[in-house]
């Protein structure tokens, strides 16, 4: 057995603490290895994963706490992690907007640092803001401003590799009408911002799907564009995952009659190019809200969404996207209310879903 892990010519003594996790079962399977042997970070000394506090609460006063929303986190190209978070001040207007590096194991950047400020002014208005990281490193930080005026715009601001911060920029170009619920994706030449658009001119009679693209330093690399064909009726919540310079889009769109329930649509793009011609269906149901999409490599992409309180998922193939009902998958449908999906790619067509339920006592995750 190999007493050193060399990578690169260099070398560690192998076990607990070198950084590489042991799959077992000779030696020992690891649960986490860190890189160190330390506890209080999210590996423990003995290489089993612990709880880790990414940022404490320093008053329990009501009027004082202020309360973490909407956590998101993204790996960027060195697999240096950043966490992003609202922070919500009880008993006042303000949302703040913050952040905090991680290494791959898990281990503050540095460990006694305070969090990075992102927005601070007090005009934020959303609640969950967006990260995702970029193939050089770093990040790119999404959320929403108010304009001082009961509108939104879409912020964003590029964190480097070492924790600084870039300017605070605006995605949109129209300035009529909210501009709300964005989300965000890496390309292999930057990244792409996705958000709703909200009664902006005639050229959108109802809420409608934007898209923009940008370079890794932040400078757009082209207008604002339309996602969707077709801009009657509301479409909302917008998902983005990509592949490269590939990415897929998938929203809401609300009922076109009365009674018929709102559906989910998707559409995919290269570059600047739509892949499809117009929006395809997502669910086979011709129904679906909440939804969360992620890349399964080699141009699929895994789609997940609820549904009248259950949890249903498909894969997008490369091909026709068209939904096929043997290939849809139920991933809870219980007596209990499933909502707010999330999914992760595991390799090759598999992937994993969580979701949260709501239980007579609340909500709580599964």
């Amino acid at each position: 057995m190999a007493l050193d892990v060399c990578v690169s010519g260099l070398c560690v003594a192998r076990g607990c603490g070198d950084g590489y996790r042991e799959l077992g079962p000779s030696p020992a399977r690891e649960g986490c290895d860190d890189g160190n042997m330390l506890d209080g970070d999210a590996c423990s000394s003995t290489c089993e994963p612990t709880t880790h506090t990414i940022f404490p609460s320093t008053s329990f006063a009501y009027d004082e706490w202020p309360a973490r929303q909407g956590t998101a986190v993204a790996a960027d190209g060195r697999g240096e992690l950043l966490f992003v978070w609202a922070h919500d001040h009880i008993g006042s207007d303000g949302i703040d907007v913050f952040a905090r590096r991680h290494s791959p194991g898990g281990v503050a950047i540095p460990a006694a640092m305070d969090p990075l400020v992102l927005d601070d002014d007090g005009n934020v208005q959303a609640s969950e803001p967006q990260v995702a990281g970029l193939v050089s490193g770093g990040w790119v930080v999404t959320w929403n401003d108010d304009r001082d005026d009961g509108t939104r715009d879409v912020s964003y601001r590029i964190v480097a590799p070492d924790g600084a911060l870039g300017p605070r920029r605006t995605a949109n170009q129209t300035l009529i009408g909210p501009q709300y619920q964005a989300h965000v994706a890496t390309l292999g030449e930057g990244f792409v911002i996705v958000w709703t658009n909200l009664f902006s001119s005639t050229d959108d009679r109802d809420a409608g799907i934007r898209a923009r693209r940008f370079r890794e330093s932040g400078t757009p690399l082209g207008d604002e564009m339309f996602v969707a064909t077709t801009r009657i009726n509301s479409q909302s919540e917008p998902r983005v995952a990509s592949e490269g310079d590939a990415w897929t889009v998938l929203w809401t769109h609300s009922a076109t009659a009365p009674g018929v329930r709102p559906a989910l649509y998707g559409r995919r793009f290269q570059g600047a190019s739509p892949v499809d011609a117009v929006p395809f269906l997502v669910s086979p149901m011709m129904e679906g809200a909440r939804s969360t999409v992620a890349s399964l490599g080699g141009g699929a992409y895994a789609a997940a969404w609820a549904q009248l309180g259950d949890i249903y998922a498909r894969v997008i193939p490369t091909g026709d996207p068209t939904p096929d009902p043997t290939m849809l998958l139920t991933v809870a449908a219980t007596a209990e209310f499933e909502t707010y999906p999330s999914v992760a790619p595991l390799g090759g067509t598999d992937f994993l879903v969580v979701y949260e339920t709501e239980t007579g006592g609340g909500p709580g995750a599964d």
